[in-house]
């Protein structure tokens, strides 16, 4: 098994079959990003073909070819930000506490769970791109400041008002949700 960095060296000898290898290992990481950012199956499948193709493109100018994730990364992440919509699908759900529940039933805690999942996944698809990045990158991928600050192209001191902005957007949108529930 090869490197990333001997993979990539491959590559840019001339050998582009072997861009195939990279692909796969990376195709999953970068759709979770992008369906993450963008909030649509659709989009992202479709925004993970153009990062490929666009990395393939740029492979020459990957400066440190061993760390390829955080470079694949940075072109997802901008991908993603010039793909956005604002047009976000927002589907209503029928409340579960329209019917009386007569006993604490786990089958339904699940439910409520996965439904509350889903809601969460809404409403962070709901916020405004700039604020929507830097939750993922901040709680989904898990970045410092510093890192998000440097992939973004703000300030770190940027980043923390968005991040303090969509917190608060998400939870004024989470009471919400939490009294249509009940």
């Amino acid at each position: 098994m090869f490197s990333d960095e001997q993979i990539i060296r491959r590559v840019l000898d001339g050998s582009t079959d072997d861009y195939r290898e990279l692909m796969d290992r990376y195709q999953s990481a970068v759709f979770r990003l992008a369906y993450r950012i963008l909030g649509r199956r659709e989009d992202a499948e479709d925004a993970v073909q153009e990062i490929f193709v666009k990395a393939f493109s740029k492979l020459a100018d990957c400066r440190e070819p061993g760390k390829f994730w955080p470079w694949i990364r940075t072109i997802t992440v901008n991908a993603c930000v010039r793909r956005f919509s604002r047009e976000t699908p927002t589907e209503e759900i029928e409340s579960l506490c329209d019917s009386e529940l007569p006993s604490v039933d786990p089958v339904q805690l699940e439910v409520l769970r996965r439904v509350q999942a889903v809601e969460v996944q809404k409403m962070i698809a709901g916020l405004p791109e700039t604020y929507r990045v830097v939750i993922v990158l901040r709680y989904i991928e898990d970045l410092s400041y510093k890192e998000i600050a440097r992939l973004v192209g703000i300030e770190s001191h940027t980043v923390a008002a968005r991040l303090h902005r969509a917190k608060r957007l998400l939870a004024e949108r989470l009471v919400v949700f939490k009294n249509a529930m009940c």
